[in-house]
């Protein structure tokens, strides 16, 4: 799986723990033949921070380039992930990362795989290389994300909701104390940006279209990008945190 995605493995394996079942997490990545996998993650990250033009252009060529893509990533793969299930022989396959359900996805249409495998769409926005007809069913955090899970091609889509701890449910955080510790006065309407771990994004831009309106007080969540951290706070929009695992909290400060 990609670094954006462990969060909500690690979520989904906590909660099937918790309700009795025996679960093995799988990095699709160290599945990549020739061992390569940490130069892929290595890539990824380093096309999303200087090259992100890149990476939208292959989503608008993913037409084109899927049926290849889904080819060589299962050529990559295949030997490994079989390994893996035939050890660990479960029930069910979960996938939160696309090109692990893509591969799943192709390795069930071609009967190179008998176990169901459920696809976990943990974007909002679901786009086509989030879906694969030989995936048996695919999760959504909203109605709306089920149903473009289906208009793709997906079958049996259903609404889950997001895979978040139960911190992001506890009603017991002080929020009127967090916005003040966040200098926030009660009045300010504010608004998050989230950046991810790597601060990637057109983040400055972002938070100074916000800040500029001055109908809001942007709270801008850098990552370990400390870089995008002192620019921000050069530029004097709202309040600039570095890394942070207080996400709960500043959800629910936030307006």
């Amino acid at each position: 799986m990609g670094a954006g995605h462990d969060g909500a493995a690690k979520e989904l394996a906590r909660r099937l723990v918790a309700s009795g079942h025996r679960v093995e997490v799988v990095d699709f990545l160290d599945a990549v033949a020739l061992h390569i996998g940490p130069v892929l993650r290595w890539y990824y990250q380093v096309q999303l921070r200087l090259f992100p033009w890149s990476y939208e252009l292959s989503y608008r060529l993913s037409p084109l380039l899927r049926a290849p893509a889904i080819m060589l990533d299962t050529w990559l793969t295949r030997r490994k992930m079989r390994r893996v299930i035939k050890e660990f022989r479960p029930d069910a396959i979960v996938s939160v990362y696309p090109l692990a359900s893509l591969v799943l996805g192709r390795m069930r249409r071609t009967k190179l795989l008998r176990v169901p495998v459920v696809t976990y769409l943990t974007d909002f926005a679901v786009h086509s290389l989030w879906v694969h007809r030989g995936v048996d069913r695919h999760l959504a955090v909203s109605r709306l994300s089920a149903e473009a899970a289906v208009a793709r091609g997906g079958k049996d889509a259903r609404t889950y909701g997001p895979l978040v701890g139960e911190r992001f449910r506890d009603a017991t955080v002080d929020r009127a104390a967090v916005r003040s510790a966040l200098g926030l006065n009660p009045d300010d309407r504010a608004v998050l940006v989230v950046a991810g771990s790597w601060g990637v994004g057109d983040v400055v831009a972002t938070v100074e279209a916000i800040g500029r309106s001055g109908e809001f007080h942007p709270i801008t969540v850098c990552g370990r990008d400390e870089k995008l951290r002192a620019n921000l706070e050069s530029r004097g929009y709202g309040t600039v945190i570095g890394w942070t695992d207080e996400m709960p909290a500043l959800m629910t400060a936030a307006d």
